[in-house]
C-alpha cells in the first residue's frame, strides 16, 4: 500500500488547490524544486555523506532519521519530491548529478 492510497489524496487536486488558495508557496516551491545541484560542491558532499550515513545506521529509529535527513538534504539540492523517494532513488539522483556536474566543469574547461 502507497501513501497516496492511506491519505487517499489526488495529487492534480492537491496542486489546483495549493496554486488557487497559496500561489506564492506553490511558486517559490517550483522554483526552489529546480535549482541545479551544480551550483555548490559543498551540497554534494553533504549528499554522499548523509546517502553514507544512512547505509550505516542501524535499522529502525536511526536510519528512519537519517533517511529523512537525506531527504531533506536532496530536496535542498533540487530533487522534486525528494520526501517520497526510497534511498536508492536518492543515491541515483546523486550519482547523476555528480556526473552532470562533472560533465559541465569539462565542457566549460574546452569551451574557450
Amino acid at each position: 500500500m502507497t501513501w497516496k492510497n492511506i491519505l487517499k489524496i489526488d495529487m492534480k487536486e492537491a496542486r489546483r488547490l495549493g496554486e488557487k488558495y497559496a500561489p506564492e508557496e506553490m511558486g517559490r516551491r517550483s522554483v526552489q524544486t529546480f535549482l541545479p545541484i551544480t551550483r555548490d560542491n559543498e551540497m554534494m558532499s553533504e549528499l554522499e555523506r548523509r546517502v553514507q550515513s544512512v547505509k550505516s545506521a542501524p535499522p529502525g529509529l536511526q536510519r528512519r532519521s537519517a533517511l529523512q535527513l537525506l531527504r531533506d538534504a536532496a530536496e535542498r539540492a533540487g530533487m522534486p519530491d525528494a520526501s517520497t523517494k526510497s534511498l536508492a532513488e536518492i543515491s541515483n539522483f546523486v550519482r547523476e548529478m555528480k556526473v552532470r556536474s562533472k560533465g559541465n566543469q569539462s565542457n566549460s574547461g574546452t569551451a574557450a
